[in-house]
């Protein structure tokens, strides 16, 4: 018996699906670099300490006002944590001391009682907390002090950065 041809079996790719997958994954990745390079283009000149116009020409009350300088524990290492000054009190600030947030709600509560502001619906009060910031000092330790205003209610914070290389 005469041997039988091999049956050819034709075979076919179906491409559809890579295409797909493959215009999926660009289109993502477009979006995506897209979205990084819009967040990270945000430029923003701040204002500087020399350029700041002073409370009287602004009209702000600086009446009632506290005060919370933030001032490096080491000079020459500004990673070495910062201290709060507040009316000649130097709090360490370090998670979970609850010794600055006192003292500041221990303020808010004579001001309240003096009549210089009033609690509002959360416990927060408007009068002006100025909170003096050095140059050099790193973001997540100003983010520190500004939740401790917070949490003792103090909402209406102003900004200064102190310039240390300034001349008198």
């Amino acid at each position: 018996m005469p041997a039988k041809p091999l049956e050819e079996h034709k075979t076919e790719v179906d491409m559809v699906p890579y295409i797909d997958i493959v215009s999926l994954l660009l289109l993502f990745l477009v979006i995506t670099g897209d979205m990084t390079k819009s967040a990270t283009g945000v430029k923003m000149k701040l204002p500087r300490a020399d350029q700041a116009a002073t409370e009287k020409k602004l009209g702000i009350s600086t009446e009632g006002r506290i005060v919370v300088q933030m001032k490096p524990k080491d000079s020459k290492n500004v990673d070495a944590g910062y201290f709060a000054v507040v009316e000649n009190n130097q709090y360490d600030l370090v998670a979970g001391n609850q010794s600055l947030v006192n003292y500041l709600k221990e303020q808010v509560d004579r001001r309240v009682a003096k009549g210089l502001s009033k609690l509002g619906e959360s416990g927060e009060v408007s009068f002006p907390v100025k909170l003096r910031i050095p140059t050099e000092a790193p973001m997540y330790q100003v983010e520190r002090v500004v939740m401790i205003c917070a949490k003792a209610g103090l909402v209406n914070v102003h900004y200064a950065a102190d310039n240390k290389d300034k001349k008198d």
